[in-house]
């Protein structure tokens, strides 16, 4: 188990190109905005609700909804103070299957990616 500032996540099982994990978010809080050069993901809502911010769309998600991320693409999860926990399955597929392929776009825990 994996913690971050936002909840955590569990990697359930993975293989050359790809992985599962199991991403908990707790209430009030966010992950990163940011993108991906060399995998997509897909999101399946398991427990709670959830903001999905997926490119310039916003939108509430909750148990049984499904999204794509495409690589390159913008994301977010959010998850309002007083709510429950969000739990979502994630399936990355692609290339480079690391913490390294995440550039951070925001992040209110300080961890915003530096380019050069």
């Amino acid at each position: 188990m994996e913690h971050r500032p936002w909840g955590f996540y569990q990697v359930l099982t993975h293989g050359k190109d790809y992985q599962v994990k199991l991403l908990v978010v707790m209430p009030g809080e966010c992950t990163s905005l940011q993108t991906h050069a060399h995998r997509s993901e897909f999101w399946v809502v398991v427990q709670g609700m959830a903001r999905i911010t997926r490119g310039a769309e916003t939108r509430m998600m909750g148990q049984n909804e499904t999204v794509m991320i495409p690589n390159g693409m913008r994301h977010r999860i959010e998850v309002d103070p007083g709510a429950g926990e969000v739990q979502i399955i994630e399936v990355l597929t692609g290339s480079i299957i690391d913490e390294n392929d995440i550039v951070r776009l925001q992040d209110r825990y300080g961890r915003v990616s530096q380019t050069s």
